[in-house]
């Protein structure tokens, strides 16, 4: 069986979490969207938001998702790392990190699908990331992608844990609803 393997990350301070989330059916995500979407259309007139943004969530927001992220969690799981001193450093930092945390999840070459956001706007650096990583990990036919979050559900709702975990992990004024996903 695939695993669907989306990965986000999120900083505060200059550390990241890096957040890997798996799922079998890549159906998941995008009900879980379509439902935080649902919600968020009966509380505000007009809402016309095609994409989940962790960073500018209102804490309400941030909890309805990750509720319906926990209503999953028989089909959801996920690694995390935390990365000190990251600084949004791409360019020496990403490669290394991202392996670190394909590595934890024990991905597989022939049966894992990976799509990870983008965190270059060139597209010749993203594959040159995409490249660099298949190397590390002794991989090269593993089927790794870079995609926008607004069209692939699962960064989105990655995002979403990813923001729950920082703010658990790297706190900070905002509450971080981590007990409603611990279980994942």
């Amino acid at each position: 069986m695939s695993n669907y393997i989306y990965i986000d990350e999120s900083g505060y301070e200059g550390d990241y979490i890096f957040a890997a989330v798996c799922i079998s059916n890549p159906e998941i995500p995008k009900k879980i969207i379509k439902k935080w979407r649902k919600w968020m259309k009966n509380r505000i007139k007009n809402f016309n938001q095609n994409e989940y943004h962790d960073y500018n969530a209102r804490s309400t927001e941030r909890k309805k998702i990750l509720e319906e992220i926990a209503l999953h969690k028989d089909d959801i799981s996920l690694c995390a790392v935390l990365k000190r001193n990251y600084n949004g450093n791409h360019n020496e930092l990403y490669v290394p990190t991202i392996v670190t945390l394909l590595e934890q999840i024990k991905i597989e070459e022939n049966d894992t699908v990976i799509t990870v956001d983008k965190v270059d706007k060139r597209i010749i650096t993203m594959d040159k990331y995409m490249r660099k990583i298949k190397s590390k990990l002794e991989m090269p036919v593993l089927e790794i992608y870079f995609k926008d979050s607004e069209k692939e559900k699962g960064i989105q709702i990655t995002d979403a844990i990813a923001g729950a975990i920082s703010r658990e992990y790297l706190p900070r004024s905002a509450h971080s609803y981590y007990a409603l996903i611990n279980e994942l």
